[in-house]
């Protein structure tokens, strides 16, 4: 690159990639302490204008030739790689606002992440701009189904009150019927809270996404995710954002809903679409 409003500290060997980490501004390198993703590659810097693409060099054959799909499915593999992933991604947020890369953002070479910055560049800096002093928050509401469920059912015995002269059998059935109609109507009555829940938290926000739900087994609760949000906010009002929250989880915990908060996170749920080469993780931009 001869650009004299770029700057780079690479030069590349064959069979190495590009790895990203994300975009900030060009002085947030220089603070990052954490072991590198691969022995002996250290962190480099692509810079153009007022933006910094983050990156080292890997083995292409390791992260997108044969033995990709088997390192990116070995846990012992993956995690020491995420770790540092985040670190590095972390440690850029310290000092400068960020647009992280998800894992394993990869280019084949510099000149294509390059491209990619200088038909984006006006995207990236206005994001980073917009993010200056903001960090993301995730919200889960976890979903204790057995309270909830009794819960309601004393709403709606509440509600519709018990025949007190009646049979013990004509008693269990309209106990069943009414335990048919908790079950019919649990996800509106939850949807509903949830939409509460989000409607308090929204005023001591700059913004918010819904995110997918994910199963136990992938979440690694031991209750069910009923809603899954991210916001972000200024770092000024996490004190009312926290408190808020911490509020209504105790609101709502005895109807078996508890708010799972976690954080500061970069702002990778806010971050807006550069095109399937940034997009695609494991095989974007794949060499020929």
């Amino acid at each position: 690159m001869t650009n004299s409003n770029t700057s780079c500290e690479f030069t590349g060997n064959k069979g190495e990639g590009i790895y990203l980490f994300g975009f900030a501004r060009p002085h947030a390198l220089h603070i990052i302490e954490c072991p590198p993703l691969e022995d002996g590659q250290p962190l480099v810097q692509w810079v153009l204008q007022n933006v910094a693409a983050v990156f080292c060099t890997v083995d292409l054959e390791e992260w997108m030739g044969r033995s990709s799909e088997e390192n990116l499915q070995d846990l012992t593999w993956v995690g020491p790689r995420a770790c540092v992933h985040e670190k590095v991604v972390e440690q850029i947020m310290a000092s400068s606002p960020v647009l992280p890369a998800r894992f394993a953002t990869l280019f084949s070479s510099l000149d294509n992440l390059a491209q990619l910055v200088v038909s984006h560049y006006s995207v990236i800096s206005a994001f980073l701009d917009s993010v200056v002093g903001k960090e993301e928050w995730a919200v889960k509401m976890l979903l204790d189904r057995a309270r909830a469920e009794e819960h309601l059912l004393a709403s709606l015995v509440s509600s519709r009150g018990r025949d007190v002269g009646a049979s013990p059998g004509r008693t269990y059935l309209c106990e069943q019927r009414l335990r048919d109609d908790v079950r019919n109507t649990l996800h509106s009555w939850v949807t509903t809270i949830a939409d509460l829940i989000a409607g308090e938290l929204d005023p001591h926000t700059v913004a918010s996404r819904s995110l997918r739900t994910l199963p136990r087994n992938a979440s690694g609760r031991d209750k069910d995710m009923a809603f899954n949000w991210a916001f972000l906010l200024a770092r000024d009002s996490r004190g009312p954002f926290h408190a808020r929250a911490n509020q209504l989880s105790a609101q709502y915990a005895d109807q078996g809903m508890i708010l799972d908060i976690s954080g500061p996170w970069p702002p990778y749920s806010f971050c807006p679409s550069l095109g399937s080469n940034f997009e695609l993780t494991h095989k974007a931009d794949a060499p020929p």
